[in-house]
């Protein structure tokens, strides 16, 4: 890694060192929307790389893919691949986990009418496949602390291209770079109005929750 990054990899002194194992932390906060796979890379890596010179793969060797697309090429809907991760995570850090960010775009649904979005059954699947990972991680012995899905409400999702070349330009840091097309929200948003009508999910995550919360009781007694 330091031949790789060189001084762009910071350095500590040993009594930095020292405060950074007193430090204590609650819980592990993880945002979790997709899996993907990776290969190793041949080429010599660029000066700017941060992957550990790997290319990120949506389809393994054989073609297939990791898991259904969504409504943003990068996102495939991967449960198990999330149900892997939470156990992975709390067997390193034994730190009680919050899923801080969870959600998805349905396919298509940037050039959709208000009333064809509200009809979200991609992402309503989405949340109870994730959810029943949740389950299953904590089958598996993982703390799970909480649950958030992204988002309540379609949001800026980037920057367009106009936005794209006064980044290149002004170097700009920008959060987002897709502009108002991918929607990740459980209510839909008119970007020129402003007038928000809930999508079939925002109905109906609460009770993906309570049942499988009321299943897990259950199933301690």
């Amino acid at each position: 890694m330091r031949d790789q990054l060189g001084n762009r990899l910071p350095t500590f002194t040993e009594d930095e060192f020292v405060l950074l194992r007193e430090a204590e932390l609650d819980f592990y906060g993880m945002n979790y929307y997709t899996s993907q796979f990776a290969r190793h890379s041949t080429s010599i890596p660029a000066d700017t790389d941060f992957f550990g010179n790997v290319n990120q793969c949506a389809e393994d060797k054989d073609g297939r893919l990791v898991g259904k697309p969504s409504g943003i090429y990068w996102l495939h809907s991967v449960p198990n691949g999330f149900r892997s991760h939470l156990v992975r995570i709390y067997k390193k850090y034994q730190k009680p986990i919050y899923v801080t960010e969870n959600g998805c775009p349905c396919p298509g649904e940037d050039k959709m009418s208000r009333e064809e979005s509200v009809n979200d059954t991609y992402r309503q699947q989405y949340f109870s496949d994730h959810l029943d990972a949740t389950v299953g991680a904590i089958k598996d012995g993982a703390k799970i602390g909480g649950y958030f899905a992204w988002s309540l409400l379609d949001n800026l999702g980037g920057a367009t291209e106009l936005f794209s070349k006064m980044y290149r330009l002004l170097t700009l840091c920008l959060e987002w770079s897709d502009g108002y097309g991918p929607r990740f929200g459980c209510t839909y948003t008119d970007f020129e109005t402003l007038e928000r009508t809930p999508k079939d999910s925002a109905l109906k995550l609460r009770a993906m929750i309570e049942n499988r919360m009321i299943a897990s009781d259950n199933n301690k007694h």
